[in-house]
C-alpha cells in the first residue's frame, strides 16, 4: 500500500496531506497539516511508524513554532505499553488505526486505551475510547474521558471519509 490522502477541516481551517507507505515489516506515515488554529497560523509535520497490524511504534511531531514531540511505544515507557493506539486531535488518520486493527463485525464494539496527543502545547494523556461498527464503513466513536461522541464514515480501507463537523476527505 502506497497512498496519499487529503483531508479538509470543517469546523477549523485546516488541510492535511498524508502519505502512507507499506514496507516489508511496517508502515510509515508522513503528514503535513497547514491552517489556522486559535487565530495562529500552523504548519505541522508528523510521522508515525506502524506495525503491520496497525498498532503504533513511534510518533514524531514538529512545527514551525519549534514544538517537538517524540513518543516511542516500548517497555521503557510502561504507561504507554498497554496503549496500542495514538489519537492526535488534529487528524482523522489516527481513527484508522483501531478501525483497521480491531476488524470489528457489524454490531460489535470494543473499548480501547489510547495516548491522546493534544495541540497546541503538545501534551500526552491516556484516555479510554470505544469503537462500535454500525455497518460497512460506519463506526460510532466515543471518548469516555471527554464525553465526545461521533459517527465516522470510512472507505473500504478504513480511512476516514467524513468525521461530521470536524473533517472530510477531499
Amino acid at each position: 500500500m502506497n497512498k496519499t490522502i487529503r483531508w479538509q477541516g470543517i469546523s477549523i481551517d485546516l488541510a492535511e496531506t498524508l502519505t502512507i507507505t507499506e514496507h516489508t515489516h511496517h508502515f510509515s506515515v508522513e503528514s503535513q497539516l497547514k491552517g489556522i488554529l486559535q487565530a495562529d497560523s500552523i504548519d505541522i509535520r508528523y510521522q508515525v511508524q506502524l506495525e503491520k497490524d496497525w498498532t503504533w511504534k513511534e510518533f514524531y511531531l514538529h512545527d514551525t513554532q519549534g514544538e517537538v514531540l517524540r513518543v516511542i511505544r516500548s517497555a521503557q515507557e510502561p504507561a504507554f505499553e498497554n496503549c496500542e493506539y495514538i489519537d492526535f486531535r488534529l487528524t482523522p488518520f489516527t481513527n484508522t488505526l483501531p478501525i483497521r486493527h480491531l476488524q470489528l463485525e457489524t454490531g460489535e464494539k470494543k473499548e480501547i486505551r489510547v495516548i491522546y496527543i493534544a495541540y497546541p502545547k503538545a501534551s500526552l494523556q491516556i484516555m479510554r475510547q470505544e469503537y462500535t461498527k454500525l455497518d460497512e464503513g460506519k463506526y460510532f466513536y466515543k471518548n469516555f474521558d471527554t464525553n465526545f461522541e461521533s459517527e465516522i464514515s470510512t472507505d473500504a480501507e478504513g480511512f476516514v471519509i467524513e468525521y461530521p463537523n470536524l473533517f472530510k476527505q477531499v
